[in-house]
C-alpha cells in the first residue's frame, strides 16, 4: 500500500537519505515535494517488463562508444531542479563519470523508464497530480535526461518522450508490430519485445 502524503515539514535530500537509513531495506522510497512516498510492491510481470527492456538496453550499449550504465531501480536525483524530489525509475540509463558508485542515487541521468502500474495513476497529493505525469514532467526538466519512456504494465502501450534541438517531442506505441526506437541508446526493437515472457505477450 502507498504512504500518503502528509502535511509534515519537507525533507531535505540529506533528511531523505537519513530517513531511509531506518527504512527495512525491501521498502522502496521516493521523495515528492520533501515528503516520502512509499512505493506499491510491483506484480511479478511489471517486472519481466523492466528486466526485458534492461537487456536490450544493455545489449544496445555495448554497440555504441559509450560507457553508460544501465540500472535497474536506482535512485535519481532531482533536487538541483526541484527541491526536495528523489524518484526511483523501473531502469535508468546513466553516466557513471565522477559518479560515486557507492552511493544509492545520481544526478547524471541519461534516460529514465517506467513500467506504469494503477497505483501510478493515483493522485498523490498537494495538488501535484497523478504520480506518473508528475514523474515524467520532472525527468523531463532533468538536465542531460536526454529520453523518458512510459510502458503499460496491462497493455501493449507506451510513450516515448525525446529531447531534441528544438525541445522535447512525445510519441505514442501501440501494438506488438510498433517500433520503438531510443537513438540515445541505440535501441531499436519492436514493443512486444517488451513483454516476452508475460501473459500479454502470449495472448499476442
Amino acid at each position: 500500500m502507498s504512504a500518503r502524503l502528509s502535511e509534515a515539514d519537507g525533507l531535505t535530500r540529506d533528511g531523505f537519505l537519513a530517513f531511509l537509513d531506518d527504512r527495512p531495506d525491501e521498502e522502496r522510497w521516493e521523495l515528492f515535494d520533501g515528503v516520502p512516498l512509499m512505493q506499491a510492491s510491483p506484480r511479478l510481470n511489471h517486472q519481466i517488463i523492466a528486466f526485458n527492456l534492461a537487456k536490450l538496453m544493455d545489449a544496445a550499449l555495448v554497440g555504441t562508444p559509450r560507457s553508460w550504465s544501465v540500472v535497474p531501480q536506482g535512485m535519481v536525483d532531482l533536487t538541483a531542479v526541484f527541491p526536495g524530489n528523489m524518484y526511483i525509475p523501473d531502469v535508468m540509463v546513466m553516466d557513471p563519470d565522477g559518479v560515486d558508485l557507492t552511493s544509492s542515487f545520481t544526478a547524471r541521468c541519461i534516460l529514465a523508464a517506467e513500467v506504469v502500474s494503477p497505483s501510478d495513476r493515483r493522485r498523490i497529493g498537494r495538488g501535484l497530480g497523478r504520480r506518473i505525469e508528475v514523474k515524467i514532467e520532472r525527468y523531463r526538466a532533468l538536465p542531460g535526461c536526454e529520453a523518458v519512456l512510459a510502458i503499460e504494465q496491462d497493455r501493449v502501450e507506451a510513450s516515448v518522450h525525446l529531447r531534441t534541438d528544438a525541445g522535447w517531442t512525445t510519441g505514442h506505441l501501440a501494438g506488438a508490430e510498433a517500433e520503438l526506437v531510443l537513438p540515445v541508446v541505440g535501441l531499436a526493437c519492436r514493443l512486444s519485445d517488451l513483454y516476452a515472457r508475460t501473459p500479454l505477450a502470449r495472448a499476442g
